[in-house]
């Protein structure tokens, strides 16, 4: 089961960035704030996979806390770039 989450949670923090670069290129600001707005669901799915990772033992809180931390400064970040337009 770890390994599947593991993978989620990868695929989900790789997207962020990918998306990132997609809405930075978008050719209107309703595709910009489409993918920002990607951005952060993908950011947010990536925290839940780290959540449950934790909660099963399959990562130590002191490991996994400043990715924790990260995912939700980066969640803070897509949520005030979406409140500014």
């Amino acid at each position: 089961m770890a390994q599947v989450w593991g993978e989620q949670m990868l695929r989900a923090g790789g997207s962020v960035g990918a998306n990132y670069g997609e809405a930075q290129r978008g050719r209107s600001v309703a595709e910009h704030r489409s993918k920002v707005g990607d951005c952060l669901r993908e950011a947010d799915e990536a925290l839940y996979w780290m959540e449950l990772l934790e909660l099963e033992g399959c990562f130590k809180p002191v490991v996994i806390a400043p990715l924790k931390q990260e995912a939700g400064e980066l969640i803070a970040i897509f949520v005030s770039l979406l409140r500014k337009r």
